[in-house]
């Protein structure tokens, strides 16, 4: 890691978190930008190393697999990943698991499950199978975990996707007001589209506010992504302390980034992770595209210098540090 000293202990398992959201290892050098405003910048990025679990791996009896974000508890120097099985394999659940990457690498072998723990929700029972999707996952400094759902956009009626608050027991504790404009209604014109929501959430570093978005441009706003087509994603703003939403901001989407075989076959791309660098706005964004049958049939990050977006922010400006992910 080429991290300068004072940003060290901060920002590695943040950025150790935001690359294990594809099974890749990332190691950016970070700067602060001026001693005015601690904007911080990315210089640079190596790739550390790869990892995979397989397919039906299993830990005390429950399938690993669809984990689908992770997050750094340094207190206890592990980390939370949580699966997106929507308790039709498994109950719904997060890991709790060690990532040795002291030698500088990610290699097979430094991944190490240490256990699992069930999803309650706010009466302490199991959630239903399929009443919920899994997908973002953060730790506060006050010791509990933020998750999201997408919910299911095209069931009738459609379920609403969530924010909500767990103790590290598993058990509900605190759900988010979500604006009626990412709700989605049952004429398909209004809100967060099928598996488009909320797979993003991170907190500043002051912790004061909690960030999620849409994957792409809710149904009133635009189309998804397509090839040669972006989309205009909706950034989300929460203040913790009261748990309201407040700002928001729209991220371009870049276009799918292959044309999957044949042609006429699924594709997707999609804002799926964001990560806060300092308290006044700059962030790393995580794309994810797919396509049915294209070559390679993995994922891939790199930088894309024109998806660099200025946004108002109240303090200075929101700089949204665009990374873009394809088939290789």
């Amino acid at each position: 890691m080429s991290l300068p000293m004072r940003f060290h202990s901060r920002f590695l398992p943040n950025l150790l978190t935001f690359s294990l959201i594809l099974s890749t290892m990332t190691s950016f050098s970070v700067q602060s930008a001026t001693a005015k405003d601690n904007q911080v910048t990315v210089a640079s990025y190596e790739l550390i190393g790869t990892t995979s679990i397989p397919t039906g791996t299993q830990f005390e009896s429950t399938e690993i697999g669809g984990l689908s974000s992770i997050t750094y508890d340094p207190n206890r120097s592990v980390y939370y990943a949580i699966s997106d099985d929507q308790g039709t394999i498994d109950p719904v659940r997060y890991y709790t698991l060690s990532i040795d990457v002291s030698d500088g690498q990610l290699d097979a072998g430094d991944i190490t499950l240490l256990d699992v723990t069930t999803m309650l929700d706010a009466s302490g029972m199991r959630y239903a199978p399929a009443s919920l999707d899994p997908e973002g996952l953060v730790l506060t400094h006050e010791g509990s975990l933020y998750f999201t759902s997408e919910g299911f956009a095209t069931r009738v009626p459609p379920v609403d996707p969530f924010i909500d608050r767990m103790n590290l027991n598993g058990r509900q504790n605190r759900s988010l007001i979500i604006p009626d404009k990412f709700l989605p209604n049952l004429g398909g014109t209004q809100g967060v589209r099928s598996n488009l929501a909320f797979e993003s959430l991170n907190v500043t570093p002051d912790e004061r506010y909690l960030f999620t978005a849409s994957e792409g441009a809710l149904v009133q706003d635009g189309p998804a992504a397509n090839l040669g087509q972006s989309s205009f994603a909706r950034i989300l703003q929460y203040r913790l302390s009261s748990g309201r939403p407040g700002s928001e901001y729209v991220y371009v989407v870049n276009p799918v980034a292959e044309v999957p075989v044949p042609d006429t076959q699924f594709r997707v791309n999609g804002l799926v992770e964001l990560l806060p660098l300092d308290n006044v706005g700059t962030m790393l964004a995580l794309e994810r595209s797919f396509s049915v049958g294209a070559e390679g049939g993995g994922n891939t990050i790199w930088p894309d210098p024109e998806c660099r977006r200025r946004l108002g922010y109240r303090t200075g400006q929101y700089r949204g540090h665009g990374f873009w992910t394809g088939i290789t």
